[in-house]
């Protein structure tokens, strides 16, 4: 299955493995044939009650997945047609073939088993048998293998144990010699060897976490029309990784199906399950019988899904508590714009624009961290956002009186802002496939991001204006844009290898210094889980699924990880998100006042550059008027004509002074010099 909890709050992922399609290995062991049927299903009965005593499933564990017995046999349907055979090299003449021909698991409480058909040939004995009887799943612990990528995988391993078999042979008259031939079969081990030799191995996890690195573009629009006005965002987060490591206990199978349980505890100290062992006491029938009577009251999940996954809410808080305690830098998301269109504010006489496409930077780190459960909203995180924002912008005023004013500023501003999400999972559909989206919904809270100019506006031949006089105003709701869903997991298929390699050769197994061929009929195999249904309450979280197994001679091309990266992507950038209702905007401010719709700062320009042409032409027509008449008064009175005239200079003069207060006056109230 996928990589749960590995990108965001979750995955998620974590990443969470509880099953799927990894590579259904066939092995061989030496073990006789013969098997104590009762004495297996009571140390399976003893192992599982012991798991189960006490406790509810599966609340009582911090993880698990449950695995329906019809999903069990489609995965087990992958050993059909396996043939066995002596290595040419080293097999002293053996030219015996055995084939599995049919194998059906049954669960009752505590055990699994079932009817198993094999067949046997050999060419120069001219001799073909076939072999029936009991085989079961045996639990043989949890393994590790690395991948292609050279990282660790966890499996839980299942043994197909033969309990009995015998040869399955109608005529009578043939009836000894067919006999024989299976007598010396199991003699010399080799039905055996497709025996608790068959392994079907189940991937896990062995961790659940998720990584906090963000590396996404948003949309961010200022205004309407809100496909001509935006600013795109680019928001990143360092990678680093926050998990807790998954014990397992023993599986318990029930009448219905089987369940994969695990506790967390710190990342390496995960410990196996203990595994049967022949050293191990019988228990006693009366135990016996308390066994099967405690694991006969599990009831299958709702629904009796194909697959289970469970998550318990403590796991997941232990996580958000390991996020409050990293660093700044790890709780820190920065931002930058990568481009902008049209405008942040644009009225008939003024508007603001950004100087070019990084004109906006900024960050916001997260602390105060709390997270509470409840089952109408499941999980809630709290906290706090302390956020700084840089903008470079153009801001033009143009009152109607020439071609208007202009010039470019730095903005820099300061807020906090409360946080608050609810984690939510969803079953969505994209490009035909099924997936699981845990979405971080992000409450919407009012935020304002008051900025103020980094050095002085400067107008020349009308004004300069100080520090405080020119700013911005961000204003709108923080919320549902700010984190994107992350993956749970997908219906994308598993590709799973049937031959030791490409050209689809066998797979040797030593065994005892005898080596061994196993042969697949198939080379490739394709398993799905395609999601069916979340569930998330106070108890945990909950995910339904269906299996789907497909056997093939051809490899897939789709790369796996790619495929869901890109059906992420698309989700993301769908409108199926809820957003805030409210828009945000960005306006620019001069003095007390903020330009907009009501116009009010280019009202105010305007009128001062009214008053300063107005004084600018009344001064000048009262100084050339009082100088004409004193001028002409000097040339036809006398001194005391003289006087009158300079009392009249007097006057201009004064008005003038009167003029100058009335400007300084606005220049004052607008903030500027």
């Amino acid at each position: 299955m996928a990589n749960i909890l590995r990108s965001g709050l979750w995955t998620a992922g974590v990443s969470i493995v509880l099953v799927g399609g990894a590579l259904i290995t066939i092995s061989i062991l030496s073990s006789g044939v013969a098997a104590d049927r009762a004495r297996m299903e009571a140390l399976s009965l003893a192992r599982a009650a012991q798991t189960v005593s006490g406790k509810k499933l599966p609340q009582s564990w911090s993880a698990g997945a449950y695995i329906s017995e019809d999903a069990v046999n489609r995965i087990v349907q992958g050993l059909v047609g396996v043939k066995v055979t002596n290595d040419p090299v080293n097999g002293d003449g053996e030219d015996t073939e055995i084939v599995v021909n049919a194998f059906n698991v049954g669960f009752s409480p505590g055990f699994a088993s079932g009817a198993i058909s094999l067949s046997a040939d050999s060419k120069k004995r001219n001799l073909a048998v076939n072999l029936s009887g009991e085989a079961s799943l045996t639990f043989g612990g949890v393994v590790q293998k690395t991948d292609k990528d050279g990282k660790q995988k966890s499996f839980a391993q299942f043994a197909v144990t033969l309990i009995k078999v015998e040869p399955n042979i109608s005529w009578s008259g043939l009836r000894a010699r067919f006999f024989g031939y299976a007598g010396e079969l199991i003699k010399t081990g080799l039905a055996a060897s497709l025996a608790k030799n068959l392994k079907v191995e189940i991937p896990i996890t062995s961790t659940v976490g998720f990584d906090l690195k963000m590396d996404r573009n948003s949309n961010v629009p200022v205004r309407d029309p809100k496909t001509d006005n935006y600013v795109v965002i680019q928001l990143s987060m360092p990678s680093k990784v926050i998990e807790r490591g998954l014990s397992y206990d023993a599986p318990v199978f029930t009448s219905h199906g089987l369940w994969l349980l695990a506790n967390a505890v710190e990342p390496g100290k995960q410990a196996s399950p203990p595994v049967p062992s022949d050293k191990d006491p019988t228990p006693p029938a009366t135990q016996t019988a308390s066994d099967r009577k405690v694991l006969s009251a599990l009831a299958p999940p709702e629904g009796n899904p194909d697959v289970l996954l469970w998550l318990r809410s403590d796991l997941i808080t232990s996580l958000v508590d390991q996020l409050q305690s990293l660093p700044d830098a790890n709780r820190t998301v920065t931002a930058h714009s990568v481009d902008f269109k049209g405008r942040l504010s644009d009225s008939s006489n003024a508007f603001a624009e950004l100087t070019g496409k990084d004109a906006v930077n900024g960050s916001a780190t997260l602390a105060s961290l709390a997270s509470a459960w409840s089952d109408d909203k499941g999980l809630t995180i709290s906290g706090h956002l302390t956020a700084d924002a840089q903008a470079k912008v153009h801001v033009h005023f143009d009152p109607g009186i020439g071609g208007g004013i202009g010039t470019s500023i730095g903005l820099l501003g300061k807020a906090e802002i409360a946080a608050r999400a609810s984690v939510k999972t969803e079953v969505a559909s994209v490009d035909n496939h099924k997936l699981v989206l845990i979405h971080p919904e992000v409450e919407c809270q009012p935020a304002v991001i008051s900025m103020k100019a980094d050095g002085k506006l400067s107008v020349p031949g009308i004004f300069k204006t100080d520090v405080p006089s020119i700013g911005g105003v961000f204003k709108g709701p923080l919320g549902a844009q700010a984190i994107p869903p992350m993956l749970a997991f997908s219906d994308v298929p598993f590709p799973v290898r049937g031959a030791s390699s490409d050209d689809g050769g066998p797979m040797k197994v030593d065994a005892n210094g005898k080596h061994y061929l196993i042969t697949a009929p198939w080379r490739y195999a394709a398993v799905a889980f395609e999601p069916v249904s979340s569930q998330l309450t106070a108890a945990g979280i909950s995910v339904s699924a269906k299996l789907k197994v497909a056997f093939s001679q051809s490899k897939t091309e789709e790369d796996r990880d790619k495929t869901e990266a890109a059906l992420l992507a698309k989700a993301i950038g769908s409108n199926q998100f809820k957003a805030c209702a409210e828009e945000l905007s960005f306006a620019v401010t001069l003095g007390p006042f903020e330009f907009g719709p009501n116009g009010v700062i280019t009202q105010i320009i305007k009128a001062f550059v009214d008053v300063n042409k107005t004084l600018d032409k009344a001064g000048q027509d009262t100084i050339a008027t009082l100088n004409k008449a004193a001028g002409d008064a000097g040339n036809a009175v006398d001194k005391a004509g003289k006087d009158t005239v300079n009392t009249v200079k007097k006057a201009g003069s004064d008005t003038v002074n009167t003029l100058n207060k009335a400007r300084d006056d606005t220049k004052r109230f607008l903030g500027i010099h």
